[in-house]
């Protein structure tokens, strides 16, 4: 089989049959299927399986990406359902499942970044990143079922962990609920994530955590919690906020309001806000 998969050309052939195609990886069937068919010749490409009962549900799902994806340059579809249904290896941890897509792509974006920054300045210093932790107590992706494409929902992961700030965001938001409809919760935890991610690094808290109605936000630096500033905030959130003896912010609210609460929380810690102001709002 080797030999017929990596390019036996048979320039006369128009039919291909497959025996037990079940049995072979999605790889396999598009190379063989490419081997009859050349030029504007019409070819054909039959897959026999025993029984559709009896198979895998990895099989099932290997033909019917090929049976989905006959047109011509399909290969690039192919081979990101490809990589759903098998995963990526251990890329980005022990016994990591695969699903880059959704756990880790910002991590894997920011280390190919890295990579090719340091082919382009062999001599530059690595920057130090902060490491930050969103953590929402529940799914946060786009579900198979809203964005049917792999592709789609990948470039979508990929636009939002490169977002560099709330009005790209807001636009990608704004964009997939037009092409697709209403977000569902799973999504709207995602672009919740996104926002509050935008807002640690911009402010330097390490981590996020929320849970129902209440967020706690940790953050990286110490010097910002002078009497002061945590008096301006106390007056300002109403008894909704307060800091734990681990130095975490605790703040009440909802996740509807928690991107402005924590915009201002950040504000007045990093002395970019005018005090005095916030102090008689």
């Amino acid at each position: 089989i080797s030999i017929v998969e990596s390019g036996l050309d048979i320039p006369s052939a128009n039919t291909i049959i497959v025996n037990r195609a079940d049995m072979f990886g999605i790889s396999e069937l598009y190379q063989i299927r490419g081997r009859v068919g050349r030029s504007g010749q019409q070819a054909y490409a039959y897959f026999l399986i025993p029984t559709e009962s009896g198979l895998t549900d990895m099989a099932r799902k290997r033909l019917k990406t090929l049976q989905d994806n006959t047109s011509l340059g399909s290969g690039y579809q192919i081979a990101m359902r490809d990589l759903e249904i098998r995963g990526a290896g251990s890329l980005l941890g022990h016994q990591q499942t695969g699903h880059i897509a959704l756990v880790g792509l910002d991590l894997y974006l920011e280390m190919v970044e890295e990579a090719i920054q340091s082919r382009i300045e062999p001599e530059a210093v690595p920057v130090s990143r902060e490491e930050v932790r969103i953590d929402l107590g529940r799914e946060s992706r786009f579900p198979e079922e809203y964005i049917e494409h792999p592709a789609q929902r990948i470039d979508f992961y990929r636009r939002l962990s490169l977002a560099r700030d709330m009005g790209e965001i807001d636009h990608i938001e704004s964009e997939v609920s037009d092409r697709f409809g209403p977000l569902p919760r799973s999504s709207k935890g995602l672009f919740l994530a996104a926002r509050l991610k935008f807002l640690s690094l911009k402010y330097g808290f390490s981590e996020i955590r929320v849970r129902d109605r209440e967020l706690v936000a940790k953050p990286s630096f110490f010097t910002a919690f002078t009497p002061e500033r945590i008096e301006i905030l106390s007056q300002k959130f109403d008894g909704r906020l307060w800091v734990n003896p681990d130095s975490t912010i605790c703040l009440l609210g909802s996740p509807s309001t928690f991107v402005n609460d924590l915009d201002h929380v950040g504000n007045v810690l990093s002395g970019k806000s005018d005090l005095q102001g916030i102090c008689h709002t």
